[in-house]
């Protein structure tokens, strides 16, 4: 989504935005048969085909007109809130987990600092997670003073065009201090309607044991620690050094020991200088995770000569990361890889945040961290 969301506002031709939609089509389908009754992908699927034509009657060498650009692009910031909620792999664990990380987001922010977009794109992802939440419980009335408060706040956002003010801040806060606190006590009290919906999505590690919980610029990637001693993270790059998974070059990818590419997170880039087939790229490995029993130990790659600082929460003092770290459940920890950036002109680093989870507390009770 957020190579479609950089074209989209470069002003590229219909053609080429159009292309980009129907390939997002084309792998959605993939999803189609699991998701077949959830009402939040037929959502998306629907408006993604209204765009689809609606682009399709213009020529493919026009550009988009201003006014429909924005809405396209408020379009596609929704839709990737949406596909994040419904990649949700737990029952409810992560909506609470991301409620808080939002809290605490936005209790450190400086008012100075904060998007009135910014803000949106985080309401819609939450959106999703709520709405995914509201359809698989028997219950739904339970969840409707929830998304009341949550719906009302979020129709202020997307239709005010002035700047975010204190105000507006200090509600956001009051909002989510309330979905933590309520949503915990319903969840805690409903039995799901059904467990397939939790496995409906995407695959997911076995039912017990510890998971690794790997979070950058908003995507996550779990891993079962039980499969995997070791694991890589480093720069993705396609053709004579990883395998070719179908995700474009640069992001930043899980690797195991055997050199299978684990995931990749598109919408963060290497940006340090290293292109095309460069050898002297040191992030094709620059953090190695070595897992043990329930712990993971967190070093720099041999070779690696760049810098990676660290610090055990987003807010505190970075560190350059030079002697190993050992991470036990329960605990977090933020890496700042040399490079990482969330955007092309590099003036926005983002963190890696490792966290493990023991998979007994995802699937039986909600918490916060």
């Amino acid at each position: 989504m957020h190579d479609l969301i950089r074209k989209v506002e470069k002003g590229e031709r219909c053609g080429i935005i159009s292309a980009e939609l129907n390939s997002i089509k084309q792998l959605s389908s993939k999803l189609k048969a699991s998701l077949k009754d959830n009402e939040l992908f037929s959502k998306f699927l629907d408006e993604l085909n209204l765009w689809i034509v609606s682009l399709g009657s213009l020529s493919p060498e026009n550009l988009i007109e201003e006014d429909k650009k924005e809405k396209l692009l408020d379009a596609i910031w929704k839709w990737h809130g949406m596909l994040n909620g419904m990649q949700t792999t737990e029952r409810y664990a992560p909506t609470l987990y991301l409620i808080d990380n939002l809290a605490s987001k936005y209790r450190s922010a400086h008012i100075g600092d904060v998007q009135r977009c910014e803000v949106q794109e985080d309401l819609y992802r939450l959106n999703s997670y709520l709405d995914s939440i509201r359809m698989n419980f028997k219950d739904k009335q339970k969840f409707q003073e929830i998304k009341n408060e949550f719906n009302a706040y979020l129709r202020q956002i997307e239709d005010s065009q002035e700047s975010f003010t204190q105000a507006d801040l200090d509600r956001l806060i009051t909002l989510l201090n309330f979905l933590y606190t309520r949503l915990r006590s319903v969840l805690a009290k409903i039995p799901p309607e059904t467990e397939e919906w939790a496995r409906a999505t995407l695959p997911f590690p076995s039912s017990h044991g510890i998971i690794l919980w790997i979070e950058v610029g908003g995507e996550r990637f779990l891993l079962d620690i039980s499969k995997y001693k070791h694991v890589i993270i480093g720069r993705y790059d396609p053709g004579d050094h990883d395998p070719e998974v179908g995700a474009p070059p640069d992001g930043l990818k899980i690797k195991d020991s055997h050199g299978k590419i684990l995931h990749v997170f598109n919408s963060v880039r290497c940006r340090w200088g290293c292109t095309g087939k460069d050898e002297d790229c040191t992030h094709r490995e620059h953090v190695e995770l070595i897992l043990k029993g329930n712990e993971v130990k967190v070093s720099l790659c041999r070779g690696a000569y760049l810098p990676v600082y660290y610090s055990f929460s987003e807010k505190g003092i970075l560190k350059p990361l030079r002697e190993s770290i050992v991470l036990k459940p329960g605990e977090s920890l933020f890496l700042w890889i040399s490079g990482v950036y969330v955007d092309e002109q590099r003036s926005h680093k983002v963190p890696v945040k490792l966290h493990i989870v023991l998979r007994e507390r995802i699937t039986q009770e909600p918490y916060s961290y």
